[in-house]
């Protein structure tokens, strides 16, 4: 149990006396006697040193909260809340509960790589740092960069083992194995290499990259910087390669997509009770560590323009929102080769608001960079915070989710990547650029965060069926297909399709399993309610033992106000939690209030015969399935037809492919039709009358709205079938076309 300190003063902190002054820290071994005694004992010796001077130490990479994923638990959320008493020059300092982990790990460690981090200084911004002072806060955050530089070793913590540490690392260890040439094989089967992989080990490595650590904004300087990497996991040591590699894989070969279910299990407690069109965070399973990976390769790259990486930190977490920007100064200022001290660049300063601080960065990035990538970052309306209300339209929140995610550019887009040829200019709170409007938004669809929370998928049919009517030289299946991919038309009758083989096979796959996902009685609500709390039950009982090791007799009492009447600590681990079965719970709900599943299925099937028959009236001949087809696929993706599993299995194959060409490209959208009759995807919030231009300097077309005469608010990027080039959009706007326009 915990050691009592309670008849020993308070630590305080001096004031350091020059601006290049740090502290660091040195972790006393325990002795063998002290360690099976109290392992919780932790002493320690903090030290002011000159930063100049050719100091050898180590840093520590780490969050400060629990470590694990965020599901949802009543007892994992106020443990990260309490302090845990440590002895610091013999005073008593109090420390987060992940912080005292790392700690007692490193106090008691006989051998390996722990043992070397002890013998030498050790930089952790928690203890190292005045958090009580904003004035030195706002110093040593500024020479945080060059703390991470100039280490010999940066640790990264990923917080204690858990009970599916192993399956992870097993994973890490097969994905090593798979070579990146093999994926990137037309050949490859990405769905064989889904299935040929248990799904508890999914499951597990889902847990591993779902972890605090790789959404912390901080944490993309922190490794960047690194000489020398040290991944520390509990009882485990990783390499940076292989979590690298392993990222690679999913992202290449895209199985990500079909791993989604996994990724929604560690979901935070909020999001599982939220409906998903007010959710925060994406279901891309292994999505932020692909974002670290990504922006690690991105700072790395001489060829990308300095003035980007300022961008980095919208896609990670701070607890302070300002962080996602002073995160992404010191990267900036290493490959400028300017120090903080002499740099009259940008700052870090946390007397500034939030929106002063967004907007410093918007126009700097601006006038340094020429371009407007910055506009591919503004989150939909739908998702803004309260935060940010004061906020222009074209400004990104940082407290908000970036949801839609940028629109895939690498194949399509109004024009090459060019800079404006007029420069933008940010005055006050407006954005000055220039554009040609392309066609206006008549007509708008649901949104698919609706579609995919009520599955009334009908509506997505009907949409089609009775709404305007597409351009002749468009069919209206290749037109959904192709739009729901992004994937643009060729462009000219002798030109290559960029299509992948056989998508609109798979997409009619597809469109079945949208009315079976919804009759079948072994539906994934079920599967993921059930596992999410089977996961969140292994927690719990987790914490529990934490909590007997960390207050032994006292346990109890810590938490007997949070227990029910007559329960234990283990029958309140295994009590109904916040999220059980909330999927099924919510489909519950929907059937009480509406529709029940076979009600639901038999719809969609109605609204899939009617758009069948509109398509083949037109065309005499579509892709989407007519109604033999439509039994016989719901025949063979029921789940105990055992006759036709090898059918199944196929069909599942082509369902997959679409999904996996889909990617996220749904998510945070919704379908509209122009005014020339041409089918588009953009922004949920988008509506009726919203324009679509191309603003000069962007690389995909954007949906803007009329505000008053020459100003707009900006919703956000689009694709419409037929405006990409050699669909319409050949070349860039001849400059005679374009006009002034004011974002604000």
């Amino acid at each position: 149990m915990l050691p009592d300190f309670r008849s020993l003063p308070e630590f305080r902190y001096k004031c350091l006396a020059t601006r290049s002054l740090i502290r660091v820290l040195n972790v006393e071994a325990l002795d063998d006697t002290t360690a099976d005694v109290n392992p919780n004992l932790i002493k320690l010796r903090i030290d002011e040193v000159e930063l100049d001077e050719n100091l050898e130490f180590n840093a520590l990479s780490y969050v400060w909260g629990d470590h694990r994923a965020p599901l949802g638990q009543d007892n994992s959320r106020n443990r990260a809340k309490r302090s845990f008493k440590i002895l610091c020059n013999g005073q008593t300092m109090s420390v987060t509960y992940n912080l005292f982990c790392f700690l007692r790990r490193l106090s008691s460690a006989r051998q390996g790589a722990l043992k070397d981090i002890r013998g030498m200084p050790l930089w952790v911004d928690q203890l190292c740092i005045n958090q009580s002072d904003n004035a030195e806060r706002t110093v040593q955050v500024a020479m945080m960069d060059r703390v991470y530089a100039q280490a010999g070793k940066v640790v990264s913590w990923l917080g204690e083992s858990d009970f599916q540490i192993d399956g992870a690392v097993r994973l890490l260890g097969r994905l090593k194995d798979v070579p990146l040439g093999r994926v990137t094989s037309p050949n490859f089967d990405v769905a064989q290499l889904v299935k040929d992989i248990p799904n508890d080990d999914w499951l597990a490595l889902g847990a591993l990259v779902s972890r605090p650590y790789f959404k912390r904004a901080w944490i993309v300087q922190e490794i960047a910087m690194a000489k020398e990497l040290l991944i520390v996991c509990g009882d485990y040591e990783l390499r940076w390669d292989d979590l690298a590699h392993c990222s690679a894989i999913l992202e290449t070969s895209r199985a990500w997509t079909m791993l989604s279910r996994y990724a929604s299990v560690f979901r935070s407690v909020q999001d599982h009770v939220a409906p998903d069109g007010q959710r925060r965070e994406s279901l891309h399973y292994g999505g932020q560590l692909a974002a670290l990976v990504e922006a690690q390769s991105t700072i790395r790259n001489p060829l990308v323009a300095p003035e980007s990486l300022l961008l980095l930190g919208k896609q990670f977490d701070a607890t302070v929102p300002a962080d996602k920007y002073f995160a992404m100064l010191g990267l900036y200022r290493n490959r400028l080769g300017v120090s903080a001290s002499t740099s009259d660049l940008l700052s870090v300063d946390y007397s500034k608001s939030l929106k002063h601080v967004a907007l410093d960065f918007a126009r700097y990035h601006i006038q340094a960079s020429g371009s407007l990538r910055i506009l591919s970052l503004v989150e939909d309306a739908a998702y803004r915070s309260p935060a940010s209300a004061e906020f222009p339209s074209w400004l990104p929140d940082p407290t908000a989710p970036l949801r839609p995610l940028p629109l895939d550019t690498e194949r399509w887009g109004t024009a090459q990547a060019h800079f404006p040829r007029k420069p933008p200019r940010v005055e006050g709170d407006s954005l000055h650029v220039q554009g040609n409007k392309l066609t206006t938004i008549t007509l708008t669809a649901t949104p698919f965060s609706t579609l995919q929370q009520t599955h009334e998928w009908f509506y997505l049919f009907d949409f089609l069926s009775t709404s305007a009517q597409p351009p002749s030289n468009i069919p209206l299946d290749t037109a959904l297909w192709r739009t729901l991919t992004t994937t643009p038309l060729p462009h000219s009758p002798k030109s290559p399709d960029t299509a992948p083989p056989n998508l609109a096979d798979d997409f009619a796959a597809w469109c079945i399993s949208l009315a079976s996902s919804v009759r079948s009685p072994i539906n994934a609500e079920m599967v993921d309610g059930i596992m999410a709390e089977a996961v969140q039950q292994s927690y719990r009982i987790d914490d529990i033992q934490f909590d007997g090791l960390a207050f032994g007799k006292d346990a109890a009492s810590i938490f007997e106000s949070e227990l029910t009447a007559g329960s234990s600590l283990v029958d309140e681990a295994l009590r109904r939690s916040e999220i059980r079965y909330t999927y099924m719970d919510r489909r519950e709900k929907a059937e009480r209030e509406g529709l029940n599943s076979a009600q639901l299925g038999k719809k969609i099937e109605d609204a899939l015969k009617r758009v069948w028959k509109v398509c083949v009236s037109r065309e005499k001949q579509t892709v989407f399935p007519d109604p033999r087809r439509v039994r016989k696929g719901l025949e063979v993706l029921d789940h105990f037809a055992e006759d036709r599993m090898e059918e199944r299995r196929d069909m599942q194959h082509r369902i997959d492919r679409f999904l996996a060409a889909v990617g996220t490209k749904l998510d945070g959208r919704k379908l509209f039709f122009t005014e020339d009759g041409q089918l588009g995807i953009g922004p949920e919030s988008l509506c009726n009358g919203d324009e679509v231009w191309e603003i000069d300097g962007m690389s995909v077309p954007a949906v803007i709205r009329r505000v008053d005469s020459g100003a707009f608010r900006y919703v956000g990027e689009t694709f419409v079938l037929g405006l990409t080039p050699g669909e319409g959009v050949a070349s860039r706007t001849d400059v005679s076309q374009l006009v002034d326009l004011v974002l604000k």
